[in-house]
Parts: C-alpha cells; structure tokens; sequence
C-alpha cells in the first residue's frame, strides 16, 4: 500500500526529527469566531425557529440567503489535476491587492451537480476510507503523499453556483457575510474570480466578508439586487488534516449548511453569556437566586456610528419556558459604549450586564429548564423613537459547574456520568447529519438511562447543542484535534511548536461557538494526540477565557502512552483525570489513594467498555468499583451507534490494490444499530 520504492534518506531523518512548519496558515481571510446564532430583523423572527442554526433552509429568516441544494461541481482525483489549485495554493492577500485574482475558465460540458451539503463518495466522486489509527497517507508533515499506488491521489472539488441576494440587500453600508458550516478539510472562496479568503478545519464554521468585492468596482448589482458567481475549492486532505486523523470514515466535501447573511453597518459581532447559581441556592430543587453576566460585542466599522449618529443600545429580555415562573426582573437596556483598539486602529462597542435575579430555576440533565433571552441592538436618532437594528436569540440555562474538594459539581452536587461517546453518522448520507437524526440519537440515549454525550472527536452540529439543553444531557464538548497516527512520542505534533498555532485555532474556535450553552460542563482539548506545550498552552488559553467550567485532555500525563493497569503521571494541564480503558483495578487504586483528597482530580473514563464487535461485558465489574469511591465519577461508553454505510456496488473498489481500506471491517459497532434507531423512529419515539 505504500508508494513505490524505498522511502529516501530525507524522509527517514523527517521521521526521526521534529516536525517541519506548515507551508502556509490555517486560514487568512475569515472573520474571527463567535458564539453560535442567526441574526434576525425582529424578536417575533427571531423566536420562529432555533437559535443557532437553519431549519427548513432560511424560512421565516429575512436575513438569511440559504444556499443549501444542488451546485455545478467538478471533481478531480488530485489537486494537481485541479486547473486552478496552482494558483490558489500560493494565494496571498497583499496591501495592493486584497482579494487577489484567479483566473480560470472551466469548460462549461465538464460540470456534474452534487447536493449541498453532501460527501462526495455518497454521489458518485471517490470512495470512503476507514482508519482508526494511521492516516490515509505517509505520516511526513506537512507533506501528503496518500499510502496508495498513486502518491498524488487527494481529491479536490471545485463548487460553483450564481447567486442573486433579496431585494434591498444593496442597502448602503449593510455587510454581505458568507457562512460556510463545515467542510472538509479545506477551501478557498472565490467571487467572481477574487480569493477572498481560505478556512481550514473541517468541523467547524467559517465566515467571510464579501462586502469589499460585492460592493466595490465593478459593478455586481442587478438592478436594486446584488448577484454574482461564487466558487468553493475544496481539497480533502491539506496540512490540517494531520490534525483530524480521528476513528472514522475519511470522507470530503460539505457537510453542513452554506448561507448567506444580511448585517446592519452596525450589528452584533458576539455575546458570552455566564448565567449561574448563587452558592446559597446551588442546592435549591425549585427556584432561588440567579446570575445573570452578560457581555456583548458590537461591530462598528465607523467610530461616527456612536459618535455623531445618535445612540445605540442593547435592550435584554429573558423569557422563561412554558410552566416556569417569571423571574424577578426580565428586562434590561444598556447603551453601547465605544472601544477604541488604539491611535489609528478600529473600534467595537460593547455592552456589560450583571445582574441578580430572584425566582431562577437552574438547568440540570434531569431538570433542563430553559430561558429564552432575545438581544435587540436598537438605534435612536435625535428626535425619533428608537428603531431595532437586529435581533438575536439565545438559549440560557443557569447552572454551576466547578470542581471542589475532589468532585465535579453541578449545581453544587457531585454527578456521576453515564455518558457515550458520540459521532455524526449516518449509513445514508456519512457524516451530513440532520436535526431529525441527531434529536432521535438523543432521545434515544435519555431513554436508556444515560445523561451525558461526548462529542468524539470533534465539535457538531450546532443543533447538537440545542437539543441537548433541551432534552437536559451534559456535554464534554471536544476540539476537532487528533493526530494518532504520528504517534505521542516525539514526533507528536503537539511538540512541533510551529504547530501549536493551528491547535490554539480550533480550541479557541469550539469555545468561542458553543460557549454559551448550558450542556457544556467540560471543554476537551482533543484526543490522542499526545501531550506538549500546544496542549499547555490551549489550556491556559481556555482557563483565561472561561473560567466558568473544567477542562480535559486524556493526554495530559507524563508518560507517552496510557497503561490498562498502571495510574499515569498526570500533567497540569486538565481538571479531570480522564483515562482510556482503564481496568478495573485501575480505578480501585486511583481511587484508594485519592478518596480522601481534597485536591484531587475527579476521575472521569473518557473511553471505556469498547463497543466493537464482541464487546461490551464487565459492566458489573466497573460499576461495582465506581459506585464504592466519590472521587470515580463515571465515564464514557465507546461508542453509541455503528459507522456501517449502506454499500452501493461501485464501493466494491475496496477490494482494488490501488485503494487503501485502512480497517474498514473495525466500523460495524456501537451501543446501536441503524435498524434500531428506525424502529425506535417507527416505535414512535419523537421527544421530551
């Protein structure tokens, strides 16, 4: 499976010494992460539909473009085949030229169509690989080199569509942001002919400013509407996907929503939400005193905006759920004050609320009570009543989670977790997972008893979240980062320190989405990736910016790899010992020693009892343990449904010498099967 001939004497010290740098950064162009939210024109839109995401495309959204459906697609076997890979590869923005130029004409008689968002190996382009360990190509960063017959083999698919924007979208000084949920592994975004940007990671969302090329020369509006052409070109494997080599199928293409967003010249950038409990009424089953911290970012591209043209404000409003009591006040307007960045530097407005609130109900797994809070920027000109600019909406759950004396709390109380580790799949459709498909997995999961889901190994789907505030499931909420295959010994990117950029990015960038939900108890680092100063670092960088929930990495211990017997050295560099298939007996003398300490880590299985093929026994054996010490506080099942794909017959291509299926027979396993989660479906389980 390996390329042909012997391995040269420059790759033999490559695979001794320290990683090279990546060529190029991880991304140039994109607008910095936010929390998860579609800005909306009103509080009546903005309630009509979830918070974070799209549902039936961009219905009742007037600000929002959905470009979901079918697209002109080429794909090509390599991205040296690409026409315009050459060109894009070594794009760079420059002072003189922002958006530099692609020219390119592709033949219009090559285009095929593909649905979006879609795996190409669903429709026909390539074939699904499976790993667990290795990557599908020589392990020599930041080189690719695929381990098949052909060593150039990475597929790249160049999306087109026209796109034409609502009526009014030309508006003078409103922002035309184009929002990309995922793909993988990375793209370059072209408007008619200009690169306005490149994103790598394929598990979480970029957004790009189109307004310079849209509403700069020459012209691109139809009349009183914009239009224009867009192009996407994806590559599968790039430098980033050394850091995406989890235990699933490799698949390419985009996997989640692609729309278009309407902003205002001044709108809603961000907002971090902090609601909890007071310490007096942690315990308290029914209602008590709450906080509420709320902080939000206003981007403003012209200081005048605040200086000359009246007053911005940001009015607060915390709506309970159906059943639950108001609280004691439910409303709040605060005016936006300027921050200047520095002589000659732009500014941002901002906005800081924190108040205490009577009659709050906290969120609980069990008790997963919700508020709604909608945050209205509104502008008053002299003389006028105040006009809203946008709105947004929230889903806010108070709640406190904190490790003390050796237990993890929420609320105040010591939780045992009965978790599973979960992937995006499914046998139809591979990693594009729908709303419907995820709410049955969660569903389903609360049925049998469990009460906490690990995002393995990487961030979901935004309605993941939402549903699991709402059906009341905890979540430990994991950083697209995993590099098994290059081992946690030295060469182990997270010591590579011209690496450590590229692991900061996709930490910052999950906490910056999700950090307002309540099921978030823990962030995760990663998995299997070994340990070093990019890991030291990501977690110093998430305890400066939360300081409001733990941390875990499986990792973070001293020794290279884990034992199934032996207690690790653990480093400083998580709140949790979280262990991988630790025996019984393991968890007995972790516990022994630790009991009684006050300072020790919680232990917390991030994997255990592993669910594939003839798996699944000793429960009796682990349970017995965890139950008889405080300090062993539950774990993670390995994992909850199979990744078996529903064959077509032009896959019989796995058996071909050139294809590398990697341990494809290792993906029939899980808690579930597909089948039972369509009986289940026809069983007539549909919710909470």
């Amino acid at each position: 499976l390996c390329a042909g001939g012997g391995r040269s004497a420059a790759l033999g010290a490559r695979m001794q010494g320290e990683c090279e740098a990546p060529t190029h950064p991880s991304g140039w162009g994109k607008l910095p992460p936010r929390a998860g939210f579609i800005p909306c024109a009103s509080e009546e839109e903005a309630a009509g539909g979830p918070a974070t995401f799209l549902a039936d495309g961009a219905a009742g959204r007037s600000r929002i473009e959905c470009l979901n459906g079918s697209w002109r697609f080429q794909w090509f076997p390599s991205a040296e085949a690409c026409p315009i890979y050459s060109v894009l590869s070594s794009c760079r923005p420059t002072a003189s030229q922002p958006f530099p130029a692609i020219p390119f004409e592709l033949p219009e008689g090559d285009w095929n169509s593909i649905p979006v968002p879609g795996n190409w190996e669903f429709h026909g382009f390539g074939f699904p690989m499976y790993t667990n360990i290795g990557y599908c190509f020589t392990p020599d960063p930041p080189r690719i080199a695929y381990k098949g017959r052909d060593t150039s083999y990475n597929l790249t698919g160049v999306y087109n569509r026209h796109v034409q924007l609502p009526e009014g979208w030309n508006s003078p000084g409103h922002r035309i942001v184009l929002h990309l949920g995922a793909v993988t592994s990375a793209v370059w975004v072209i408007v008619d002919g200009q690169c306005v940007g490149y994103s790598e990671d394929s598990k979480l969302p970029s957004e790009f400013d189109l307004t310079p090329v849209l509403k700069g020369p020459p012209s691109h509006a139809t009349g009183t509407r914009l239009s224009f052409s867009l192009t996407l070109c994806v590559r599968c494997w790039s430098e980033g996907a050394y850091l995406e080599d989890q235990d699933m199928w490799w698949l390419a293409g985009i996997t989640r929503d692609v729309y278009v967003m309407l902003r205002p010249p001044v709108h809603i950038q961000d907002v971090f939400l902090r609601p909890s409990l007071l310490p007096c009424d942690v315990r308290n089953t029914s209602t008590g005193k709450g906080v509420l911290a709320v902080d939000v970012e206003i981007a403003v591209p012209d200081p005048t905006e605040l200086e000359v043209r009246g007053e911005y404000n940001v009015r607060i409003r915390l709506v309970p759920q159906a059943g639950v009591p108001q609280p004691s006040e439910c409303e709040w307007c605060r005016s936006v004050q300027l921050l200047r960045r520095g002589r000659g530097a732009s500014a941002m407005g901002v906005v800081a609320l924190e108040v205490i609130l009577e009659g709050i109900r906290g969120w609980t797994a069990e008790d997963p009570c919700l508020y709604s809070m909608f945050l209205s920027l509104e502008h008053k000109s002299q003389g006028r009543s105040s006009d809203v600019v946008e709105v947004l909406r929230q889903q806010v759950g108070f709640r406190t989670v904190e490790i003390s004396r050796g237990r993890l709390l929420v609320n105040g109380r010591a939780v045992t977790i009965r978790g599973a580790n979960h992937h995006e799949h499914s046998p139809v459709t591979g990693h594009v997972v729908s709303a419907a498909l995820s709410r049955l997995d969660l569903v389903l999961l609360k049925r049998l008893n469990f009460n906490a889901v690990r995002t393995s190994h990487y961030p979901h789907h935004e309605a993941f979240y939402e549903l699991c505030n709402e059906v009341g499931l905890y979540v430990v909420d994991e950083a697209n980062i995993e590099s098994h295959g290059m081992g946690f010994g030295s060469r182990s990117l997270a010591k590579a320190t011209a690496w450590t950029p590229r692991h900061l990015d996709r930490v910052r960038g999950v906490f910056e989405r999700d950090k307002n939900h309540a099921c978030v108890i823990i962030w995760s680092l990663g998995n299997e990736a070994g340990n070093g100063p990019a890991f030291h670092q990501a977690y110093m960088l998430l305890k400066r910016r939360d300081s409001t929930r733990p941390v875990q990495y499986e990792n973070a211990r001293l020794e290279a790899s884990w034992s199934k017997d032996k207690v690790e050295t653990i480093d400083g560099n998580t709140d949790v010992y979280a262990p991988m298939y630790p025996s019984p007996s393991k968890l007995a003398e972790y516990a022994e020693y630790h009991e009684l300490d006050t300072s020790a880590r919680p232990l917390i299985m991030c994997e255990y009892a592993h669910a594939m093929g003839n798996s699944l026994g000793g429960f009796l054996d682990y349970w017995r343990v965890v139950e008889t010490y405080g300090v062993l506080q539950g774990g993670f099942i390995w994992d909850w449904t199979d990744q078996g794909i529903a064959m077509e017959e032009a896959w019989l291509q796995f058996n071909d010498a050139d294809a590398f299926p990697g341990t494809n027979a290792h993906v029939a396993h899980g808690l579930t099967l597909d089948a039972a989660r369509k009986a289940c479906l026809t069983g007539g389980v549909t919710g909470f």
